[in-house]
């Protein structure tokens, strides 16, 4: 190890430990887990002083992508995921390496994330509990930007993107067969390892575009296995009964062929779809009542609300609108008691930060959306933010760090250009907000 790669991590473990004993202090539970954190802090400082520091913070990354979408269950729901540990502890591993890189970052993304800023702290005056809205926003800001600025920051070659999705994807997977291990779909919503059965649905979403991308990676005889996650977790969909992420799952695979520019998938879509019209009737039959299709088609028959969720939140879309109305150019700030609860993202910024910040937040999410008209593989990360811009016109999903662990992606893609680095080379030089060479040409392509 470097002298500059063991001074960075032992100013780092040092800080962390005082963090420890300060929490040691709060009481005997809090006492535990600090001992229990030391403990894997020192394990983590001996390791890392035994193994290369970039192959073990990249491990460590990678577990934190398949933790990502079990951010309950076995792990139980709190403020710190075990997820958020291993991204911070990977990317202090990483730390001597980002500081021999420079930061390249899409100048409209940097632009949006300021203006959303501004908005922000201009609507604060206005919030019902000023400092609430405050301390909101700067949690909005920080998950907005945090994960997704070390990425950029990173910038990893392209097989570890593939290590990454794949892990995703795996977790995932975990977190469904655990779900229906505890008999959820039997007897209600699957949610697996999560907190909400909507939050397994987008998570399903995002598993389903990602299987997109790495159809493009994997060899001709082994991509079965894309078609059995594809259809595993889009079987996670349904169960989940989540209406917004049948919808963005039903969307994004409209926009493949289109974007693929791909006939077969035309074909296999209306052969697809001729079999599914003459079982429409078994098959919403054998799924029950509380999947996504009856909840859609069927509210009234739900036994989870379905009927009841459209008329609150049909409630809260007004609120919200008229919310909206009284501040149109500035907002009421992130103070409000449902600033976060209406149900759209993009009504809570309308509310929140009034048409400056919505502005700012579209230029964000645009940003996300931009590989996927690009050209090469890496572009096909784009489809999960495409899921996300569905789901969100039904969610309140404004500051879910899970949700940025995988919109990080696309926004790597967006700041490094399309062709990632095939090896983790010398850092390569690069400015704040300029544009990325263009796209290398791909010897192979492959359509989904």
């Amino acid at each position: 190890m470097s002298r500059l790669a063991a001074g960075s991590l032992s100013a780092v473990l040092v800080l962390v430990l005082v963090a420890l004993v300060a929490l040691a202090s709060l009481g005997p539970l809090e006492s535990g887990l600090a001992v229990g954190a030391a403990v894997v802090l020192i394990a983590g400082a001996v390791l890392a002083a035994r193994f290369d520091t970039d192959d073990l913070g990249t491990g460590v990354i990678t577990v934190a992508m398949l933790t990502n979408p079990m951010f309950s269950g076995i792990f139980k729901p709190t403020i710190i995921t075990v997820s958020d540990v291993l991204f911070a502890a990977g990317f202090a591993l990483l730390l001597p390496r980002l500081l021999r890189c420079r930061l390249r970052i899409p100048g409209i993304w940097a632009l949006g994330l300021t203006i959303l800023i501004c908005a922000g702290l201009a609507s604060t005056p206005a919030s019902d509990y000023p400092t609430t809205g405050m301390l909101r926003m700067l949690s909005m800001v920080v998950t907005i930007a945090g994960l997704p600025v070390m990425m950029m920051w990173w910038n990893p070659p392209k097989r570890i993107l593939v290590r990454l999705v794949t892990a995703y994807v795996i977790g995932q997977g975990i977190s469904m067969i655990a779900g229906i291990a505890l008999g959820e779909a039997a007897t209600n919503r699957l949610e697996g390892l999560t907190t909400h059965p909507n939050a397994f649905g987008m998570l399903a979403v995002f598993a389903v575009t990602l299987l997109l991308f790495l159809h493009a990676e994997v060899r001709q005889e082994r991509r079965w296995v894309i078609w059995a996650g594809l259809a595993l977790n889009g079987a996670g969909v349904v169960l989940s009964g989540s209406r917004a992420a049948l919808l963005a799952l039903v969307i994004v695979m409209l926009a493949v062929p289109i974007i693929e520019k791909s006939a077969k998938v035309v074909y296999l879509y209306a052969v697809g779809a001729a079999v599914m019209l003459v079982a429409a009737s078994a098959l919403l039959s054998a799924l029950g009542p509380n999947s996504a299709p009856n909840r859609l088609l069927h509210p009234d028959q739900s036994t989870s609300g379905a009927a009841g969720s459209i008329d609150q939140r049909s409630a809260l879309l007004s609120q919200g609108w008229h919310a909206f109305l009284q501040h149109p150019i500035v907002g009421n700030g992130f103070g409000g008691t449902y600033t976060f609860f209406y149900h759209n993202v993009f009504l809570e910024f309308m509310a929140a930060a009034g048409l400056i910040g919505l502005l700012g937040y579209l230029l964000v999410i645009g940003t996300t959306l931009a590989p996927l008209f690009g050209t090469g593989p890496l572009r096909r990360l784009g489809y999960c933010a495409l899921g996300y811009l569905v789901v969100s016109m039904f969610s309140p999903t404004i500051s879910e760090r899970w949700i940025w662990a995988v919109l990080a992606l696309p926004l790597l893609v967006a700041a490094n250009g399309q062709s990632s680095r095939e090896t983790s080379g010398a850092p390569r030089p690069a400015t704040l907000g300029t544009t990325p060479r263009k796209a290398q040409s791909w010897t192979t392509h492959s359509t989904v």
